[in-house]
């Protein structure tokens, strides 16, 4: 909430943001803040995309989010179990006024909404995540709407992917985002050149422009596109 109401305030001095990304338990804290968001649209009219790595949704959820996304007709019934990756989490979260006594509705999160979380998604998942099941992650993918959602399951374990062949699947995501062309599927070919004529080993990505950019931004990005059109 208080990570909403920074952003909320950041929006009113008409500063630009496109998504937010979270990982492990940043994941969790990306999901409520992607819910106070949907809850105040008006606030957050910035927001474009969310990208989550490693994910589940906390609980208790009926606490954590705004009321008015929680479902009145939530008839299931409740109970004190709670799911291994999630208990971990939890007790490791350093939240002492959350534990895994706390009551937990055995309905699925996604039912206990009153509707899916409006923004299109990315969702990435260790088939070895050895703290976070596939099955967790696939809840909190779930509170989103199907349409824009992409699930992208890997075998990096408890981490955001980096590999090449991940890469290429996460630019398609942010191609969808971006107001300049971004190299799918061949951004370590496209790259290469310009790497090794700054001195930078191929493969390591300079890091881009703002996508809401102001003009000087926008020269540097074309500079950019021109130094690798010259590098090949």
């Amino acid at each position: 909430a208080a990570a909403a109401a920074a952003a909320a305030a950041a929006q009113a001095s008409d500063l630009q943001y496109d998504g937010i990304l979270g990982f492990s338990n940043g994941a969790a804290a990306a999901f409520l803040f992607a819910a106070h968001a949907a809850a105040h649209p008006d606030q957050f009219i910035s927001l474009r995309f969310v990208a989550l790595a490693g994910g589940y949704v906390p609980e208790p959820l009926e606490k954590l989010i705004p009321h008015q996304l929680i479902t009145s007709n939530n008839s299931g019934t409740t109970n004190n179990t709670i799911s291994n990756s999630s208990s971990n989490h939890i007790s490791n979260s350093g939240n002492s006024n959350v534990t895994s006594d706390d009551v937990i509705s055995d309905v699925p999160p996604s039912e206990r909404l009153s509707m899916q979380l409006p923004y299109p998604s990315l969702h990435m998942m260790g088939s070895n995540d050895p703290l976070m099941d596939v099955a967790d992650s696939s809840q909190l993918m779930d509170c989103f709407q199907p349409h824009g959602r992409v699930q992208l399951i890997h075998d990096s374990g408890h981490a955001v992917p980096q590999q090449s062949r991940w890469m290429t699947e996460i630019i398609k995501f942010m191609a969808n985002f971006a107001e300049i062309p971004l190299p799918v599927g061949h951004h370590r070919a496209h790259r290469a050149p310009a790497a090794a004529a700054a001195g930078r080993p191929a493969g390591v990505l300079k890091r881009a422009p703002s996508l809401k950019k102001p003009a000087a931004a926008a020269a540097a990005a074309a500079e950019v596109v021109s130094a690798d059109i010259e590098g090949k």
